[in-house]
């Protein structure tokens, strides 16, 4: 046992002494130097790899032919040496990052990017493209082409960006800004069938601002002086589209400010125009919360079946050109050089104002109705509906003539007020020359005359009348029937008329 134990003892000791002398033997610790760099930097690793890992590819001079799919990246600012093109795609599933960076055109007579056919999923981001004499990306032989914060500049005969126009096209154009000062270009952006466009802005071409095929979808984009001669819109859609919270401005004096196809919906858009028309939509289209200034021939022509709600139209020729079958709701009329609302048949028009016109408030074909609307301080009539319609519950004030109305319509219960009171021509709260019409239950007073019948076969009674300059009710005519004219004092006939 105490050989056992010396050998523990003796065993420790020599390893104490062993590391002791190590440690003296040890170099210094202060390094030689600051540690240089073994990695990669991450803009680096960024520019050469995607987001899933996969290789990028550098695009570092012009021209330049992608070949086979994959991801592309622009560096740094490229400008083209010759009369060809920039970047020219030939395979689907491609990815082409600029990168921040700038393609210039120089003196190409060429475009910035091409696509050589039907290729499909291309994406182009992230940059600059200016002085592209073909246009700066012209992908319109391309289906599922998605573009995303371009700056298109610089003088340009084609198109701002474009892809193919028909069938299932699906592509997109985000954050692009179009500013083609100086050139001759016929459209800044121009997408096919079931394209989303969205926080664009487009300016200064000599065609159409934006262009969207059927089922798109163009929203919180910003178009101005689109004008010239090959084109005829500011923004353009096909059928079934949606135009939201857009603001456009038109200058060309033979254009539109939008103009849409079928079914199509606009909502809460500003549009003004001193072009020949603020909007034009066709057949059963929507336009909700709109504001719609100036126009040389109307604010809005609207095709058969159209909605107009929430909208005010002001300052154009016409306010508003609607068609047949139309409803109009919450609308205002207002300052237009010629009527307020031209209307064709069998229209709706409810809870809305048509004000200081110079034309009439409202002119309507046969079969309109109106409820709960206002027509005042127009030049003509407030109202001029055509044969078989109805006007109830609407105020007429300050019009040559508050209500006019054709034959077998219904005049009911409205307040016509200080019709034609400053001009020598004799106005009336409500007139007719037409015949069976039924005027009841209105209030006029202080117009030239209260109510005026001529014609033949209509009935007036039940109506108030007071304080009008040459006459209360004044019915001519041998066949008309009028209830008797009584004072509210002495009135003892249900059909009487009070004055």
């Amino acid at each position: 046992m105490k050989s056992l134990r010396l050998y523990s003892i003796v065993a420790r000791i020599t390893l104490s002494l062993a590391l002791a002398a190590a440690a003296h033997a040890q170099g210094s610790l202060t390094p030689p130097g600051p540690p240089g760099p073994t990695m990669k930097s991450l803009q680096e690793i960024y520019d050469q790899t995607t987001a899933k890992g996969e290789q990028r590819i550098p695009i570092t001079a012009l021209p330049y032919t992608v070949i086979r799919p994959g991801a592309y990246y622009v560096t740094p600012n490229l400008l083209t040496a010759t009369a060809a093109g920039g970047i020219t795609v030939a395979a689907s599933d491609v990815v082409i990052d600029l990168n921040g960076n700038t393609l210039d055109g120089g003196t190409s007579s060429g475009a910035g990017i091409t696509g050589t056919a039907a290729f499909k999923r291309i994406t182009v981001r992230s940059g600059q493209l200016t002085n592209w004499k073909a246009g700066a990306v012209d992908l319109s032989l391309c289906a599922s082409v998605h573009f995303a914060d371009l700056v298109v500049s610089g003088f340009t005969f084609g198109a701002g960006i474009t892809t193919g126009l028909s069938g299932d096209v699906q592509s997109s154009a985000v954050r692009c800004r179009i500013d083609l000062s100086g050139g001759d270009s016929n459209y800044g952006i121009q997408l096919g069938d079931r394209a989303t466009i969205s926080d664009c802005i487009v300016s200064n071409t000599k065609g159409v601002g934006i262009i969207a095929g059927h089922w798109s979808i163009v929203e919180k984009c910003v178009i101005t002086d689109c004008s010239g001669a090959h084109g005829s819109a500011g923004l353009f859609t096909g059928d079934d589209a949606v135009v939201s919270h857009c603001v456009v401005k038109e200058s060309y004096a033979s254009g539109t400010g939008i103009h849409t196809g079928k079914r199509c919906r606009v909502i809460a858009t500003e549009v003004t125009a001193t072009a020949l028309q603020g909007m034009n939509v066709d057949a059963a289209s929507q336009i909700t919360g709109c504001t719609i200034s100036g126009g040389t021939s109307a604010g809005i022509f609207a095709g058969d079946r159209c909605l107009l709600r929430d909208t005010q139209i002001t300052g154009g020729a016409i306010g508003a050109s609607i068609a047949n079958h139309c409803q109009v709701s919450g609308c205002l009329f207002s300052g237009n050089a010629g009527n307020g609302l031209s209307a064709g048949l069998n229209v709706i028009v409810t809870g809305s104002t048509a004000e200081t016109n110079t034309g009439c408030g409202f002119v309507t074909g046969t079969g309109a109705r109106f409820t709960g609307c206002v027509a005042t301080g127009n030049t003509l009539y407030g109202f001029q509906p055509g044969g078989n319609s109805a006007v109830v519950e609407c105020s007429a004030s300050a019009n040559n003539t508050g209500i006019y109305c054709a034959s077998n319509s219904q005049i009911l219960r409205n307040l016509c007020t200080g019709n034609n009171t400053a001009v020598p021509v004799v106005g009336c709260g409500i007139k007719t020359t037409g015949t069976a019409n039924m005027i009841a239950d209105n209030h006029c007073t202080g117009n030239q005359v209260g109510v005026s019948v001529g014609g033949s076969a209509n009935f007036v009674i039940r109506n108030s009348s007071n304080d009008n300059l040459n006459a209360e009710i004044l019915v001519t005519g041998g066949s008309n029937k009028a209830g008797p004219t009584q004072t509210p004092a002495t009135a003892t006939n249900p059909a009487a008329n009070l004055q």
